[in-house]
């Protein structure tokens, strides 16, 4: 039996075993991809068309994996994303999209693209739709051949391309020409470029200049193609493409209405040498800006030149051609001028017209500034044919304010004087006898204050008057006298003169301003006008206090003894004359106040020292409480009485704890002390001690201390004692002999 049951068992795990080693039955891809035939060859990078109308799928998705062998594995490199089978089996198209690859997938084909990034050679094309055994694949391999690109593929001459090549013979030596677009001639580019083991390269380059201009007026343009070709062995080589787009302007703007921009339908610009002094107009006068604006130039630094004589400036060129720049019309004739941008020894040319030119200097004033007038561009006098220029002012009224005779080159300077006028901008206009020919600018009025009289005495019997020209009558004004609001209620008259007037009293003599601002609610005010005025001392009744006060109050640098009443004088009218206590030294305070230095007796502010602290004193005066030490005082301490001291002053005498001048006591001999503080050392002896308290009698009376606080001096250190020397010394005397009567009667009772 037990046999049995072994034989039994024996037979399962051979079972078990033969099953694990056979191989199970699964479906996968399976069939032969079919390829476009007219997409055997083809270029890295390029479109393979792939028919699956024979493929069986066992999966729902499947992706396309590039190999060098045709096994039906999955060797291999996924190159596609993955597509559903469905999508593949549609009546209809999907596309699939990544990077720069993509897929066409439906109707049983997948039409798209193979790697760029690979060497030639031949690949085989499998499907792969998630099972491990097998795959479908290609009948026969693709033949990938090289490939040649030009990036970008279009632009201005002298852009930055790269040039680079794909799938080249490996490590080979490549030759890179482009066609003469006016001949049939290559021209090189660079010989024996190394590629690498997969036959890549890159070679950068800047865009062939052709020169090409876009035809004069407002026009398309075509580019002019640049074919370049690669080849590493003989033969036709590989051919990219650059389209070179030709030099033009976008945009001439002189005035904001003579903004001349070309059309944006299409490919337009303005071309070279068009004019825009006719129907297509751009008019400037000297020292006002044109805007030029340009396309397809070459990259770097282009010149701006007026006339093709003088340089105007630079502009940037970027690196896709374009610049922006503004340029100022230089001193010139009336008539057309050329404008010429010089880019890589290329000319391109654009008309302007500059009109009479009328300048003026300055360009804002109040009225009677004296303005100088210079002008080009106006008929020139020649022989006997003279030419005069009026300067006409436009206004409240118009009339003329200068003459001048034009030059044999239509020029003149002259100079004239802004007349009464009203505030704001005006008209200047040039005209010419016998001629048509006009100029105009414009000149800013700006308000203007006088104050008459300028200077007068106080409390005068007059009045002042403030008188405004240059006004903008179509606003109101508001006036402040010494940065105080005055009144807001002014109206210019029409030609812009107002007038209002002061009293001539209530100022104090000095500097005094009047100002005013335009009440148009504008924020920050402006201070559009101002003028000062003075006044002087006579019948200022503050003044005349003042110099009341003393004969010298101007030169009180050294002043000194100045009597109680004026000192109570001063600081009673502390608003008056602003005094303020500075300092006092000894006897003498030093009070500032807005006339001078005054220095006065202290007793005159009735001082009382109220505190003294660690050598300080407070003062209360009659100017205010001050503090000052005892040393500026000449304090000294007349007598002692426990711990209270008496100190003299120059501000009378006051008392105080001996703590608050730092007393300090020193032993220097058996009984004798030295009692410093603050104000002074005086001497004293020990007369008695009773617990911790010494008391010590000096000449200006007797004082009392800690004993721990009485210092010694020892071969010059000090130390704290505690008892006097002979105290110490008595108590050691019976110490020594209560010690020998003990010792008698010791031996007294062994005796006995």
């Amino acid at each position: 039996m037990q046999k049995m049951k072994a034989k039994a068992l024996t037979a399962m795990l051979l079972m078990a075993i033969v099953i694990a080693v056979l191989p199970l039955t699964v479906n996968a891809s399976t069939g032969y991809i079919r390829i476009d035939p007219t997409t055997i060859s083809v270029p890295a990078g390029g479109n393979v068309n792939l028919n699956f109308t024979e493929v069986l799928f066992s999966g729902g998705q499947f992706y396309l994996i590039l190999s060098t062998n045709g096994f039906s594995d999955q060797t291999g490199t996924q190159y596609s994303m993955t597509f559903g089978v469905s999508q593949l089996q549609n009546s209809s198209v999907t596309t699939y999209t990544s990077g720069t690859m993509s897929w066409k997938v439906g109707y049983g084909w997948v039409n798209g693209s193979i790697p760029l990034n690979i060497a030639g050679g031949q690949y085989f094309i499998k499907a792969f739709d998630g099972a491990a055994t097998s795959v479908a694949v290609t009948d026969v391999p693709i033949t990938v051949t090289a490939t040649f690109t030009v990036t970008p593929v279009s632009g201005t001459a002298g852009r930055a391309l790269t040039l680079a090549g794909y799938a080249f013979g490996a490590n080979a030596k490549v030759n890179i020409t482009y066609l003469n677009t006016t001949g049939t001639n290559y021209i090189p580019v660079a010989n024996l470029v190394q590629a690498d083991s997969v036959g890549q390269f890159t070679y950068p380059y800047a865009a062939p200049d052709l020169m090409q201009l876009v035809s004069t007026g407002n026009s398309t343009y075509v580019p002019t193609r640049i074919t370049f070709n690669a080849k590493d062995v003989p033969g036709a080589g590989y051919n990219a493409t650059y389209d070179e787009n030709p030099r033009g302007l976008y945009r001439v703007q002189g005035s904001a209405t003579q903004n001349r921009i070309a059309s944006t339908s299409g490919t337009y610009l303005w071309g070279n040498a068009t004019d825009f002094t006719g129907a297509i107009l751009v008019e400037r006068q000297v020292n006002e800006t044109i805007r030029i604006v340009g396309l397809n130039f070459y990259p770097g630094t282009a010149t701006i030149w007026w006339d093709a004589v003088t340089v105007l400036g630079t502009a940037t060129v970027n690196s896709t051609g374009g610049f922006d720049t503004t340029i100022t019309v230089p001193l010139t004739g009336v008539g057309g001028h050329w404008i010429v941008v010089q880019d890589a020894g290329v000319l391109f040319y654009a008309r302007v017209y500059v009109s009479p030119t009328l300048i003026l200097n300055p360009t804002r004033g109040p009225i009677g500034t004296t303005v100088a007038v210079t002008a080009y561009g106006f008929p020139a006098s020649v022989g006997t044919t003279v030419y005069n220029a009026t300067i006409t002012w436009i206004g409240t009224p118009t009339k003329a304010v200068a003459w001048a005779l034009i030059s044999s080159t239509g020029q003149f300077t002259t100079s004239f004087v802004v007349p009464s006028d009203y505030g704001g901008l005006h008209d200047v206009v040039v005209s010419v006898n016998a001629s048509t020919v006009t100029a105009t600018s414009q000149f800013y009025v700006t308000p203007q204050l006088t104050v008459a009289p300028s200077t007068f005495a106080n409390n005068c019997t007059f009045v002042v008057t403030v008188s405004g020209t240059g006004f903008d009558p179509e606003a109101s004004w508001i006036f402040y006298v010494d940065n105080a609001f005055y009144s807001n209620w002014f109206y210019p008259a029409s030609n812009g003169t107002l007038a209002f007037h002061l009293a001539s009293g209530g100022f104090r003599p000095g500097m005094h301003k009047v100002h005013v601002i335009a009440n148009d609610g504008a924020s920050p005010y402006a201070i559009e006008a101002y003028a000062t005025f003075t006044v002087t001392e006579g019948n200022d009744i503050e003044t005349d206090y003042l110099k009341q006060i003393n004969a010298t109050v101007t030169g009180l640098s050294g002043l000194s003894g100045v009597n109680a009443s004026m000192i109570n004088d001063i600081y009673t009218n502390t608003v008056l004359i602003k005094a303020q206590l500075l300092t006092v030294q000894g006897d003498v305070a030093t009070i500032k106040t807005d006339t001078g230095i005054i220095k006065a007796n202290v007793t005159t502010m009735m001082p009382q020292i109220t505190n003294i602290n660690n050598g300080v004193a407070s003062i209360q005066t009659t100017m205010g409480t001050m503090t000052s030490t005892l040393a500026t005082m000449q304090a000294t301490l007349t007598s002692v009485n426990n711990q209270v001291g008496t100190i003299s002053t120059t501000l009378g005498d006051v008392t105080t704890q001996l703590s608050n001048i730092n007393m300090i006591v020193t032993a220097t001999g058996t009984t004798l002390v030295d009692v410093q503080t603050d104000v002074g050392t005086i001497k004293g002896t020990v007369t008695a001690i009773e617990g911790d308290v010494a008391t010590i009698q000096t000449d200006i009376g007797t004082l009392t201390t800690d004993v721990a606080d009485v210092q010694t001096s020892v071969d010059g250190l000090t130390n704290t004692l505690s008892i006097p020397i002979y105290i110490a010394v008595a108590l050691a005397l019976v110490a020594a002999i209560a010690a020998i009567m003990c010792l008698i009667m010791m031996r007294r009772k062994i005796a006995g």
